[in-house]
């Protein structure tokens, strides 16, 4: 009698299919986990875009050197340049670039998105003997359809 060793053609078949299910359901289990955790982390995201806005904020703030279009336009001034922050689209934007007081209007600037998911920023100017002495910047921010309002007082 002749013993063949080997594998037979129904059970390579059967090797391969199995090796695929496996295969096939390691990788929808890895991207169903990697979904998961998107989702998890946007909100943490979205916490840190927010807070790190709030520092950049508050940096720009202690180098200003000139108030003077702050109350009316939003502008401040930093040597010989000028900053402004504004909303649009749900994004905080932080422009930069050269602005001229006298005709109110921007000659060059650079807009860069800080965060996401913010509806509002708003700036409060507490005066003394016609200078700013103190800020308040009020971030009004979506957490999951839930409003979320970070609030920094900054002193001069």
């Amino acid at each position: 009698m002749n013993i063949k060793k080997g594998f037979t053609l129904i059970e390579l078949l059967m090797y391969i299919t199995i090796g695929t299910i496996l295969i096939g359901n390691t990788l929808f289990f890895a991207s169903y986990i990697q979904t998961i955790c998107n989702k998890q982390l946007k909100p943490l995201q979205n916490s840190i875009q927010w807070y790190s806005a709030l520092d950049i904020i508050t940096n720009d703030m202690k180098l200003v050197t000139d108030w003077t279009d702050a109350q009316d336009h939003g502008i401040w001034k930093i040597d010989a340049e000028s900053i402004q922050w504004h909303v649009v689209n749900n994004r905080l934007i932080r422009c930069k670039g050269t602005y001229n007081s006298s005709k109110k209007k921007w000659v060059h600037r650079r807009p860069a998105v800080v965060a996401s998911d913010v509806q509002q920023c708003t700036f409060n100017y507490s005066t003394h003997a016609n200078s700013i002495k103190k800020v308040t910047v009020q971030l009004t921010c979506d957490q999951n359809r839930v409003p979320m309002v970070l609030i920094k007082k900054v002193v001069l």
